[in-house]
């Protein structure tokens, strides 16, 4: 079967650079324009963690290669890398609630997540351990740049994934 890709949505990118160099502007803006004890620490933090966001993402825009691509063999994801249906053992839907909004991941649970984090760079394995720490596995997606809904990346990745079950379950025997 033929990889199913997923492009990343160029609307929900640009809204991404936009957001996050309006932060930028607006965080150096309340600096300058009232330069005290709260705004300038809020500033030296916020200029650089949502300019460097905003570069990313313009970026992302510029670089135009698959969000996520699903293959027989497993999938491959722009920030998470590749990894084979082999190492995983559900892929499902996760939502949990951060300051009354709910949030919905596609959660993957992987056999031995040291192996994962093992072959990824240090940035990626930070990223993983914190989600560790909340409790989920080190490999989720989120719906951010994909330009498809959950459910149907959802249906995809599940229905390769029992495709590799049902090739690696040995055959019952006639016996």
């Amino acid at each position: 079967m033929p990889p199913t890709i997923f492009l990343p949505s160029r609307g929900r990118l640009v809204l991404l650079t936009l957001g996050a160099l309006g932060f930028v502007v607006v965080s150096g803006g309340l600096a300058v324009a009232d330069p005290g004890i709260r705004t300038v620490p809020v500033a030296v933090v916020a200029v650089p963690f949502f300019g460097y966001a905003g570069v990313l993402s313009a970026l992302r825009l510029v670089r135009r290669g698959p969000e996520l691509t699903v293959t027989d063999e497993g999938f491959e994801h722009r920030q998470l890398g590749r990894v084979a249906w082999s190492e995983v053992e559900v892929v499902a839907m996760r939502s949990f609630t951060v300051r009354a909004t709910t949030k919905t991941v596609i959660e993957v649970v992987l056999h031995d997540p040291d192996r994962y984090l093992a072959r990824r760079p240090a940035s990626a394995k930070l990223l993983a351990r914190t989600n560790e720490r909340w409790g989920f596995s080190p490999v989720t997606i989120s719906a951010v740049a994909l330009p498809d809904s959950l459910e149907e990346v959802l249906a995809v990745m599940q229905q390769r994934h029992q495709q590799f079950l049902g090739r690696t379950q040995a055959a019952p025997s006639s016996d």
